[in-house]
């Protein structure tokens, strides 16, 4: 059970995930502990998947060493490096899949969650862009790159939760522009708050960021947040949904008694 968030940002990209590992097998869940669920490679790259720990590894491996391929080619494109990634990760996904067809003649369909995965892939662009890639891969390893237009993403469980949360702060925070690197933490902890306070289950604290970002005379820099950062970001949403409880309360005050017709209305000057 997982949520990883992805918000691409003008001036880079921001991963974010809860932080519950659960354990057991395909009928029975055992315990939870905490975990980290993004990883940096070469310090300049980010992963988080969504699925078993096995295939994480393996995942992160393709990814590595794709990376370790291309990286030193500005030339690359966002589809050339998706083809490469995809290439590479499908080594390992479709066989696990294929076993997971012939088990689940025998164990049911619960045999299909052991080969069910997805990740996020924050990845730096050529040395003069402010910005990075952010891709998707799907459970079949296909590809998507997030772009302008859909500039934040969710998988794992906990995404039926997150989607429209994020489509909601997307709408009020930054509808016609790209969020900045402190937008998309602020939006990516709210998301993850929210997710986590409101699930069933499967979710849970602590959060992990990690934001990925072109710095003067560094290149691109993969940087984990503390969680005492995470924490005054976690201070920042409460700050607004208490902002939204008073504007509430202001409005309630503004409304008559029944009966007593609308409020007197003033122009703005």
């Amino acid at each position: 059970m997982t949520l990883i968030v992805g918000v691409r940002c003008s001036d880079g990209v921001v991963l974010g995930a809860d932080g519950a590992a659960t354990y057991g097998n395909v009928y029975e869940h055992t315990i939870q502990q905490s975990t980290k669920k993004l990883r940096t490679i070469s310090g300049s790259l980010v992963v988080g998947v969504s699925g078993s720990v096995g295939l994480s590894q393996f995942i992160l491996a393709a990814v590595e060493k794709v990376w370790h391929q291309v990286k030193a080619d500005s030339r690359n494109t966002p589809e050339q490096l998706r083809v490469a990634l995809s290439s590479e990760i499908r080594k390992y996904l479709l066989p696990e899949l294929s076993v997971a067809a012939e088990a689940a003649k025998l164990l049911g369909s619960a045999a299909h969650s052991s080969a069910m995965c997805s990740a996020l892939v924050a990845m730096p662009k050529y040395a003069q862009s402010q910005d990075g890639y952010l891709f998707e891969f799907d459970h079949q390893g296909s590809s998507e790159e997030k772009i302008n237009d859909g500039s934040f993403v969710a998988i794992g469980s906990g995404q039926g939760t997150a989607d429209p949360f994020l489509a909601f702060l997307r709408k009020v925070f930054w509808k016609d522009t790209q969020p900045s690197i402190v937008d998309g933490i602020f939006a990516t902890v709210w998301t993850l708050c929210h997710t986590i306070e409101t699930s069933p289950g499967g979710v849970s604290f602590p959060i992990q960021i990690i934001t990925l970002r072109n710095e003067v005379n560094r290149g691109f820099v993969a940087t984990e947040l503390s969680q005492e950062q995470v924490e005054e970001h976690r201070e920042s949403t409460g700050d607004a949904e208490r902002m939204l409880l008073e504007w509430r309360r202001q409005q309630r005050d503004k409304t008559p008694p029944p009966g007593e017709g609308p409020p007197e209305y003033t122009p703005k000057s």
